[in-house]
């Protein structure tokens, strides 16, 4: 069965407005007889004329004629669509992202400033955001299961992941309110000795275990066995209930956990630092696309430090 012809249906649209085929295939750009023949082969389909032709009248829709242009506009107006969508998700405007993040990437900002650009620039990419620890986001990534990540940096990383620097903050103390510590003017590294560290991820090689292992360096201390957790937000409740404390970044206080408090550690100045991580070859267009959106708002300074952030 012959099916219908984008080229014909847009003809007939065009026949339909002007009424005058000399007129419709001049704005067309077409010869008169190429414009009679679409027409034909449109009614042949449909299977019943579509306009009145009368050498001695105007041309007019048929009543089927009129009932098929309305539904001829929607069609066009739909290929219309799929084509642009088509073109977007080609260029990666449009579609679908996987983002992976960290839990500090929320609470410093970084995720909510970097969805809110990519809602304004391009509104037709649907962003879907993950919360998952730095090592599983970067295996996710070679795998091709993450586009990008947002994550804590590595010294080094696979051959096939790369990552940008995007956000510094320093680290403090949390605490319960009633801890010893907490009405202490000023605390040293040194001043920790002895204490219990909560802290997810402690026995990686780097990242948050490595800047607790060298906050005990500082204060000359060798750390007790950590108290090992999944996530910030379980290390922060651990600690406002007396538990232990955690070495964190500022931002967690923006999370007003009621009874922890936060203190400076006056000889540690370690920062923790959120990246930006994607495929290095095979990145996806969408990945692409927010990648050069990134690189402008970094160039914008649009990830400027927070409150408590170096510079």
């Amino acid at each position: 069965m012959e099916m219908i012809d984008a080229r014909a249906l847009r003809s007939f649209i065009a026949l339909a407005s002007d009424l005058h085929f000399t007129r419709a295939a001049d704005r067309l750009n077409i010869a008169q007889s190429v414009l009679s023949a679409q027409i034909r082969r449109l009614e042949d389909v449909i299977g019943t004329p579509l306009l009145h032709r009368s050498k001695r009248a105007a041309v007019s829709l048929t009543r089927t004629g009129e009932i098929f242009l309305a539904h001829a506009h929607e069609a066009i107006a739909s290929l219309d669509r799929a084509e642009r969508i088509g073109q977007l998700a080609a260029r990666g405007e449009a579609g679908s992202a996987e983002i992976g993040y960290v839990f500090s990437a929320a609470t410093c900002g970084v995720l909510p400033r970097l969805l809110s650009k990519l809602r304004q620039q391009l509104p037709l990419l649907q962003i879907c955001p993950s919360m998952m620890e730095t090592p599983h986001q970067i295996m996710a990534i070679q795998d091709g299961r993450l586009d990008l990540g947002l994550i804590r940096p590595r010294p080094r990383y696979p051959e096939t992941v790369k990552a940008i620097d995007l956000h510094r903050e320093t680290t403090r103390l949390a605490l319960a309110a009633t801890h010893p510590l907490a009405d202490r003017d000023e605390i040293r590294a040194a001043d920790l000795a002895n204490e219990n560290f909560i802290n997810p991820q402690f026995h990686a090689a780097d990242g948050l275990g490595a800047k607790l292992r060298h906050l005990a360096s500082v204060g000359k201390f060798d750390l007790n066995p950590i108290i090992q957790v999944n996530d910030f937000v379980t290390a922060a409740c651990m600690a406002a209930s007396g538990y232990g404390i955690v070495l964190a970044p500022h931002s967690l206080s923006n999370m007003g956990i009621d009874g922890l408090v936060f203190r400076e550690i006056a000889d540690y100045h370690e920062s923790l630092e959120i990246a930006l991580a994607y495929r290095a070859d095979g990145a996806s267009a969408s990945a692409l696309s927010i990648l050069s959106i990134v690189e402008r708002l970094r160039r914008e300074h649009a990830f400027p430090p927070k409150n408590g952030s170096d510079p």
